[in-house]
């Protein structure tokens, strides 16, 4: 998982680095780039008082059942990864299983668009203060939404 992490991370610096030299597209609000109600850089004992204790702890990843993901940096959220249909949201309702076309109707054009290692397609956006959103999605179906930390 750290692996997939470290891509998303790479993704979102790309995003962070390009944007200005792009036209057309408008970063999201911070307060959007979020699931389940927990933001990049939110502190870890935030994300515990709200899910509980983690299912399982492996390095920095901790796990809430097979499906959502928080990668902390020194009691920071870094990464957060939803791969189910599990009530993790966005704070626009966003969540797996919903129609590729939603992340575009509510987001808008994603800032970078390509396919992954696995074949999925991604879409992704930034926000005003480095935090990013990666969409990849699978037969026309949203299958991962990422909340990745930019830089500090």
């Amino acid at each position: 998982m750290m692996k997939k992490m470290i891509s998303a991370m790479l993704l979102c610096f790309s995003l962070i680095i390009a944007l200005p030299y792009q036209t057309g597209q408008a970063r999201i609000a911070d307060s959007q780039v979020a699931l389940g109600g927990i933001t990049y850089r939110s502190d870890i004992s935030r994300v515990i008082r709200i899910y509980g204790q983690p299912t399982r702890i492996s390095g920095n990843s901790y796990y809430w059942g097979t499906s959502f993901e928080v990668f902390n940096d020194n009691g920071k959220v870094f990464g957060i990864t939803t791969t189910a249909n599990n009530g993790i949201e966005t704070p626009a309702g966003i969540h797996v299983g919903m129609a590729e076309s939603v992340i575009t109707q509510t987001y808008g054009r994603a800032e970078d668009t390509g396919t992954d290692s696995s074949g999925r397609k991604y879409y992704g956006y930034s926000s005003s203060n480095n935090g990013c959103f990666i969409f990849r999605t699978k037969n026309g179906k949203i299958v991962e939404i990422d909340v990745v930390a930019g830089l500090y």
